[in-house]
């Protein structure tokens, strides 16, 4: 697919995945590759555009004009995406200019604010819509998990996509002892993908991660206890953060 250029793309302060006028409850479009749909917010008009590539998936919008004399105008808005049958599972904000990673195929809803600006004048409008993606998972699919072992933490990063991952890095952050601690050589890892790991930071490099594949990094629970980690990969799009 042709990378995606949005010509007046969304400032995006939410999570989102696509969106319309049509009620949540009908039957969403199917969408494979790209696709776009005219819409109306009160006296905006535009095309709400989303693409995916089985790996990132975006949402931009093309042609946005205002009242009846057809000016052009400005779009922003809030967003919240979850799959229509668990409305818990809210997918982490989105900002401008980045993508989602494609959750999968599946049925999903949007809950969308927008603030519609154009000749000095300023509404906002509530949209809601389901869209129905049916595009197979491509790219990487990471994730992270911890495991006590008698005296070592073991955090292990598995891919359970079908394309490899490259450049797996993974970031432990515990800063429990980083503003006034006194020098030490203890190091919370001594794992050779880790080098120049201390108490406070570890910086692991994993490299190439098969599908189906795992890296396991041990740990001292003493010192990685309630650390944050962030993992991220060259070809996975954004990354994932919690804390252990």
């Amino acid at each position: 697919m042709a990378p995606m250029a949005p010509t007046h793309p969304l400032l995006l302060t939410g999570t989102l995945l696509a969106l319309s006028l049509s009620p949540a409850h009908a039957v969403p479009a199917p969408v494979e590759q790209s696709f776009c749909a005219p819409q109306q917010a009160g006296h905006a008009r535009f095309d709400l555009c989303t693409g995916t590539d089985g790996n990132a998936l975006r949402v931009w919008v093309a042609r946005p004009t205002c009242d009846r004399a057809a000016r052009p105008c400005r779009i922003t808005g809030s967003w919240t995406f979850h799959p229509t049958t668990e409305r818990t599972q809210v997918y982490a904000p989105l900002a401008r200019g980045e993508a989602l990673r494609y959750p999968g195929p599946g049925t999903y809803d949007i809950e969308a604010q927008l603030d519609i600006e154009a000749g000095g004048r300023r509404t906002q409008e509530q949209v809601t819509q389901g869209m129905r993606y049916t595009r197979a998972d491509s790219g990487p699919r990471l994730s992270f998990a911890a495991e006590r072992r008698k005296d070592v933490l073991v955090l292990t990063v598995r891919n359970s996509g079908p394309a490899a991952a490259r450049g797996v890095r993974i970031v432990v952050d515990n800063d429990r002892y980083g503003v006034g601690a006194a020098p030490t050589s203890e190091r919370m890892t001594a794992d050779p993908h880790c080098p120049g790991a201390n108490r406070v930071l570890a910086r692991c490099s994993l490299g190439t991660i098969a599908p189906g594949g795992a890296v396991s990094v041990p740990l001292r629970p003493d010192l990685a206890d309630s650390a944050k980690v962030r993992l991220t990969a060259d070809n996975s799009v954004g990354n994932l953060s919690q804390q252990l």
